[in-house]
This record gives C-alpha cells, structure tokens and sequence, in this order.
C-alpha cells in the first residue's frame, strides 16, 4: 500500500511540476514584452539603410530585418544564429554517385577493334574516266542540209512580233477588267452586307431600350433603398454604441503598439523653392500630432534628401490579446456584421 501511495505521491509531484512550467511558459508569453527598435538612414550619396530588431526575455530570442544592399534576415536564440534553409539542403541532398561508363563509350575509349585497323593499299593505279565523246550531230557532216534550211526574211519576223504583242495586249487588258469588275462586286457585295447588319443591330438595340431603360431604373431604386437602410442601421443607438466600443479598442491598440521614443531629422531640398514651401506647410499641418518629434530643416538652394531616424517600443501579448478578444468575442460585434452583410433580412 505504501508503493502504491509513493507511486501515486511521485505522479502527482511530476504533473504539478509541469503544471507550474506551463503556467511559468504562458505568464513569460503573455506579461514579457517583445521589444523592438528601428533606425535608417540616408546619405546624401549612396544607398539608404534601415534595419528593424525584435527581442524577447532579456535578448534570449532576437530577429533582425536589415535592408543595406538587399534584404537580409536573422534569427538567433540564446546567440546562437538558426539557419533552416541549412537544414532543408541537408535534408534534400543525395549522395554523389559516379556515373558509369556505357558500352558504347568504353568502346570508343578502346578504340575500334584491330581488324578495322587496315593499312592503306599501295602501288594500285588510280582508273581515271575519261570524260565521253561529244557526238557529232547529222547537220555538222552534212553540209548540204544545213544549207537547206533558210532563216525567214525580216518583214516576215516583224509582222509576227508584232501580232504577239497586239494579242498580249489585248489579253491584259480583258484580265485587267475582269479582275476590276470582281475587285468591285466583291466590296459592293461587303458594303451592302455591313449595311444591312448595321441595320439589325440598330433596330436590335431599339427594342431593348425598352427593357434597358427598366433595368437602370431598378438598379437607381435598388441603390437607393441600400444606401437609406445603411442610414438607417448607422443612425441607431445599439449601432452607434457598438462603434463607439470597437474605435475605443482599436485607439487602445494602437496607443499600445506606437512608440515609445521616437525622433526623425530629415534636411528638404528642391530646386523650386515653392516645392520645399509646400512640405513645410504639411508639416507645419501635422505639427499638433507629431510634435517636436519630427524635424525637418529645409535647403532653398538646392535639392537634397537626407537625414536619419530612430524609434523604440514594446509590445506585451496580454494586452493586444485584450483588445483584440475583447472585440472579437462581443456579441455585438457579429450582430452588426451581419446587419451591414444583410444576413438577419434573410434569414428573419
């Protein structure tokens, strides 16, 4: 019996040590702030830098965006730099292996096979062709026929060149008008066939008009009925008051998440002094919200851009959880998100 009692006193103690580590673990995760810190800067010449660093429980997990020449990322715990991507090509790298030599590519390492390997014949005479008699046509050993055959006289040539380009003529021109005629139906045929669909789609679209008409005006009334129902809804005190409670959380956030220290110094130049005027009127707008945490020397002269800044805050989860769930939760809250999709007229 005493086993059994110091088995089940050991379990206990065990599970309340892990009790009290998880209460320890989510107290550290919900009441410890994250930290962070941004500064940049940029130089009159060269490329601006800026880097953002998180820190948690006193630098024991820390993540770093620095922006110099790209885009550079690290994460470190306990200082020591975790790499994953490392860990991805371990996991996805094979072994090398040696690729092996096919048949055909040990056989042309060897070389071709000895009998192949042949020496040239010698001491053989080269046959040259010799090229064929050229045959003596009938006319060159007979010199009586070609005597025989006379040339016709020049006014007989002129007569015939002269019909054969009367009739090439007259040939051209009949194609000539022909394809002129068939150029001329064909567009006429187009013209009467894009008239006659011009004119479909004009009586087409007279009779819709009509219903064209019918439809614009429902489309009018249905916009008008939606935006007098938001009215409405907006115009309502639980609507107003619901509101009223998420802006409240939300400033509450915000005034949560802002920074603590904050200081910018920018010098502004252009070369058209009302330009310089005009970022200083802005300035001079936004005054009352930023205060003397934003300044801003200007340069009439010349254009210029530079200058640095610097900002530092916290952010503790159980507060952003606050807000966030205080919202999230409401009743209220998903009432009216379904008044503004129109779910409760649909659904009674």
């Amino acid at each position: 019996m005493e086993i059994v009692f110091f088995i089940l006193k050991t379990v206990g103690i065990i599970l309340l040590i892990i009790l009290c580590l998880f209460l320890i673990a989510a107290a550290l995760l919900l009441f410890v702030p994250v930290r962070y810190r941004a500064e940049g800067r940029i130089p009159e010449e060269g490329k601006p830098q800026a880097s953002i660093r998180f820190t948690w429980l006193l630098h024991l997990i820390s993540f770093r965006v620095e922006y110099t020449d790209g885009l550079k990322m690290t994460l470190r715990a306990a200082g020591i730099r975790i790499r994953p991507e490392r860990w991805k090509r371990r996991g996805k790298t094979p072994k090398a292996r040696r690729p092996e030599q096919s048949m055909e590519e040990k056989g042309a390492d060897d070389g071709p096979p000895p009998e192949m390997k042949k020496p040239p014949e010698t001491g053989k005479a080269q046959e040259i062709e010799k090229p064929p008699e050229t045959r003596k046509s009938p006319e060159a050993g007979n010199p009586s026929r070609a005597a025989g055959k006379r040339p016709p006289g020049p006014q007989i040539q002129e007569k015939q060149t002269w019909e054969g380009e009367t009739a090439a003529k007259e040939e051209r021109s009949g194609k000539m008008l022909s394809s002129l005629k068939s150029r001329l139906t064909e567009r006429l045929r187009r013209w009467t066939a894009a008239l006659k669909e011009a004119m479909h789609r004009l009586s087409e679209a007279l009779k819709n008009a009509e219903r064209i008409c019918d439809r614009i005006l429902k489309e009018m009334e249905r916009i008008r009925e939606t935006a007098v129902y938001y009215r409405d809804l907006l115009t309502e005190d639980a609507v107003q008051e619901t509101i009223r409670r998420i802006w409240e959380h939300v400033k509450g956030l915000f005034f949560h998440v802002k920074p603590r220290k904050l200081s910018a110094d920018f010098t502004i130049g252009s070369e058209d002094p009302s330009v310089t005027g005009k970022v200083l009127a802005v300035h001079g707008m936004l005054y009352p919200w930023i205060g003397e945490v934003v300044r801003i020397e200007p340069d009439f002269e010349k254009k210029r851009l530079c200058g640095e800044f610097y900002m530092m805050g916290r952010i503790r989860a159980c507060v952003a959880l606050y807000h966030i769930l205080s919202v999230v939760l409401d009743k209220k809250t998903w009432t009216l998100i379904r008044r503004l999709k129109k779910e409760e007229l649909t659904n009674g």
